[in-house]
């Protein structure tokens, strides 16, 4: 399969683009990857050396390195020409299905100006959009959809209107969006998307064969043999895929939320009179504390180490001892807790949970976890507290407050930046080693030339 540096060109809009595809790609999908990049639509036909294609390969049409494709608008059909109207008339005929426009007037007479013809109003293709496609709240998908021309979409892309767009795509490829803020001009920043856009449509063309070519290929085995093993299991795995993609669309329709991030349940409290944030988990056998946290609390020293052991469950954790009686203060009402303090180097199998209120003390202030109010209520003392939102807790725990969106997406850019650099690393050993192997293929092989050019028979 080789590479083809192919020229294409629209004659309606005289935009000229260079695009790279494999030989064995399909005409239909050099559309969809052709038709954007010079404003063409679905409609046109393709020619070569002035002869229309629209079927087969690339290579099937005997399309070489070099060559140019031009997108032109199909046509108009020619028809039986309908009787001429009266003088000074309308002509609406081909309006009605199947008409075709007025005849054209004999030579050397005048055409009369009293004559509308309203055919071309309808016929005619509307041209692609020669000014960016903009309105308000549009999301990212959309401003790619109706602005298919680089030019149009990055103008859109880095104007205040539509700075929601920009996060968006920072959001799912920070290394695009940030060549593109950060281009000299808005000129160089659509060759760069322009450059983005024909890698991808590339990859995806590439794909797109090897999986039509395999599907082919396992249908002839499929109808030659309906007991192969390998064809059945690909087809079956292709009804699986099939399946999931169905409930990942049907879930993404009823309930999107199912995808989002949920919020661990945190509520304010004080341990010896200082503030600390408290996790509440239910799932949890004992109240527990770090080490480092009750050294900041002050009751580090109320630690029986007596109690001292292992706690063991998904992982084990060593145990210090316990502190039988502190006071957790929550909305001015003071409760004794019992508390297991946990070694620092061992954690409580999350480095930044410092405290967290297990089932022991939820059972014994009869507390109840009340998801559709978002509070956690005592029965002792009747107390209600409110678990924190996302803004209330630090980035540690999940939330947002004092989070920089800034340096995380500077140290995402670097991280991906850095497994870019080492794939194509690897891929260049890859390339020597296959480089290695072929040269020394190529010297056993002159030497057994130079040894008579025979192999020893071997017996049966």
């Amino acid at each position: 399969m080789s590479e083809l540096s192919l020229t294409i060109f629209c004659e309606s809009t005289g935009l000229t683009d260079q695009i790279t595809l494999p030989s064995t790609t399909e005409l239909s999908l050099l559309f969809e990857i052709g038709a954007p990049l010079v404003g063409a639509t679905q409609n046109f036909n393709l020619s070569l050396d002035g002869n229309v294609i629209s079927q087969g390969t690339l290579a099937s049409n005997n399309v070489t390195n070099g060559s140019m494709l031009i997108f032109s608008p199909p046509p108009a059909a020619a028809a039986p020409a309908p009787p001429p109207a009266p003088s000074g008339g309308l002509d609406f005929s081909s309006l009605l299905g199947g008409a075709a426009p007025a005849p054209a007037p004999a030579p050397g007479a005048a055409s009369s100006s009293a004559g509308l013809s309203f055919g071309s109003l309808f016929n005619s293709a509307p041209p692609p959009p020669a000014v960016p496609v903009s309105r308000p709240k549009m999301n990212l998908d959309e401003l790619m959809q109706y602005n298919p021309n680089p030019t149009h979409f990055v103008h859109l892309l880095l104007s205040k209107e539509h700075e929601n767009c920009l996060k968006e795509l920072r959001f799912h490829n920070p290394l695009i969006a940030n060549d593109l803020s950060s281009a000299p001009s808005e000129k160089v920043a659509a060759l760069l998307w322009q450059s983005y856009l024909v890698k991808s449509s590339i990859s995806g063309a590439s794909r797109a064969t090897e999986s039509r070519s395999k599907e082919a290929q396992m249908s002839a085995r499929l109808a030659a043999d309906p007991m192969d093993s390998e064809a059945n299991a690909y087809f079956g795995d292709k009804l699986r895929l099939k399946q999931v993609h169905e409930q990942y669309e049907l879930m993404m329709d009823t309930f999107p939320e199912a995808m989002g991030r949920v919020l661990m349940l945190y509520i304010n409290a004080k341990i010896n009179g200082k503030e600390q944030i408290a996790f509440v988990d239910s799932g949890a056998q004992m109240t527990v504390m770090s080490q480092k946290c009750a050294e900041k609390m002050g009751i580090l020293h109320l630690v029986d180490k007596r109690f001292a052991g292992v706690a063991v469950g998904v992982g084990s954790s060593k145990i210090l001892g316990k502190i039988h009686l502190a006071e957790m203060e929550i909305n001015g009402v003071i409760f004794q807790v019992t508390i297991t303090v946990m070694d620092d180097s061992e954690g409580l199998g999350d480095k930044n949970m410092d405290f967290l209120l297990g089932l022991d003390m939820l059972k014994r202030h009869r507390c109840s976890i009340n998801l559709h109010s978002n509070q956690l209520e005592f029965t002792t003392g009747g107390v209600v507290t409110p678990f924190l939102q996302e803004y209330q807790l630090p980035v540690n725990k999940g939330g947002t407050m004092g989070f920089d969106a800034e340096g995380s997406n500077k140290e995402l850019e670097e991280a991906m930046r850095r497994s870019l650099k080492d794939g194509d690393e690897k891929k260049g050993k890859g390339d020597e080693g296959d480089k290695d192997g072929d040269e020394e293929m190529k010297d056993a092989d002159q030497g057994n030339n130079e040894g008579g050019g025979k192999r020893p028979k071997q017996d049966d």
